[in-house]
């Protein structure tokens, strides 16, 4: 039975390293998996609770609703800076190493608040929304 979690968890988290750059409502999700893969909605629940908790998810409370969404945390590129969400098109953009510096460090100074980068997301319209 072990080996089955495994396998749902492994489908999981590779649907999220496919479209790292997006996020995803549970019934999206399974949507996807339960078409594709052998993986009911339920151990998409189940699995994606335990890997919000871990950090390799990032649960978001979507806008004008009682829905999370949820992206891939978890990869090296993204520990490192800042994520911007488009609110028309719903894409995630990465912000340069040297601008996330920069933005926490202003932030730290005025303030002595420390953001945590993992799991920050900065709403906002993209060049080609606008």
């Amino acid at each position: 039975m072990e080996e089955y979690k495994t396998c749902q968890r492994k489908a999981l988290i590779d649907f999220f390293k496919e479209h790292c750059d997006c996020c995803f409502s549970v019934e999206e999700i399974a949507k996807s998996l339960c078409c594709s893969e052998s993986i009911s909605k339920s151990a998409v629940y189940r699995n994606i609770d335990k890997l919000v908790k871990e950090g390799s998810l990032q649960r978001i409370a979507e806008e004008g609703s009682r829905r999370f969404l949820y992206r891939y945390a978890d990869s090296e590129k993204c520990s490192s800076h800042l994520h911007l969400k488009c609110l028309v098109c719903g894409n995630v953009f990465h912000m340069s190493d040297d601008q996330t510096n920069m933005l926490l460090a202003a932030v730290k100074k005025s303030s002595a608040f420390v953001i945590d980068s993992k799991r920050t997301l900065l709403y906002g319209m993209c060049e080609k929304c606008r």
